[in-house]
């Protein structure tokens, strides 16, 4: 997995965008609080596998997408 989790919540935050989903309700969604992702580009938290898994499902992309192994979005 990516060990850039800076990468990894700037395509969360564009694809959630693009779909017109807020993080709030993308945190409620995987079931954490919604200062979640701030904490996880902090640091503070970390992201597990099925959490990408389910982020990339919701946001129909590809969890390699997420973690910055693959360059298109698509889901494979």
């Amino acid at each position: 997995m990516c060990n850039m989790p800076e990468t990894i919540i700037i395509r969360i935050k564009e694809c959630a965008k693009q779909k017109g989903i807020t993080q709030t309700h993308l945190c409620k969604q995987i079931g954490k609080r919604a200062t979640f992702f701030n904490e996880v580009n902090h640091g503070k938290d970390s992201i597990d596998e099925a959490e990408i898994r389910k982020i990339a499902e919701i946001l129909g992309v590809s969890p390699e997408y997420i973690i910055g192994e693959a360059d298109d979005p698509a889901p494979q």
